[in-house]
């Protein structure tokens, strides 16, 4: 979960009985972009698309999609708090947005001494959009033996465990 403040995060005027202040949906777009070029740093991050004319009142939630590796991650976007023309997002991955560089790297690191320069495949994409449970297929070659090891998504952070098949 993450929090951000942002400034001009809420367009329009004052909310009156008919007008009612809204988003600002490229300032939200900037701040997702952000967020997941924070989140996963080793992956190419493109455009993020929210809805337009989303109301600005606390609590209100919204779905918004970023490219990463070219493949749209959606994020479920809640309104956390408005203050002023102020506003602070939470901004929650719908999947698990998995960095396959970082599950070979989580795998190195628990192979005992032996393991450690082998190859490790957990297949070509360098992304992997997962629902908790999931499990990566990875495959550990030493030059004469080979391992199976799935990486199973543990929480939509991206946390896995390892179980060797």
């Amino acid at each position: 979960m993450a929090l951000l403040a942002l400034g001009a995060g809420c367009g329009g005027t004052r909310s009156t009985a008919s007008t009612a202040r809204r988003v600002n949906q490229t300032h939200v777009e900037l701040q997702l972009i952000l967020k997941a070029k924070e989140r996963s740093p080793r992956l190419t991050v493109g455009q993020a698309t929210c809805p337009p004319d989303v109301t600005a009142r606390t609590g209100e939630s919204f779905e918004c999609s970023v490219e990463i590796e070219g493949r749209p991650a959606r994020y479920r976007v809640t309104i956390a708090e408005i203050l002023g023309n102020q506003a602070q997002y939470e901004f929650r991955p719908l999947q698990a947005i998995i960095d396959l560089s970082t599950v070979t790297d989580f795998l190195r690191s628990r192979l005992d001494e032996r393991w450690r320069t082998a190859a490790i495949d957990c297949g070509q994409a360098k992304l992997r959009l997962a629902d908790i449970g999931a499990t990566i297929e990875c495959t550990v070659f030493d030059g004469a033996s080979t391992r199976y090891i799935q990486a199973v998504v543990e929480d939509r952070d991206g946390a896995v465990s390892l179980r060797e098949r």
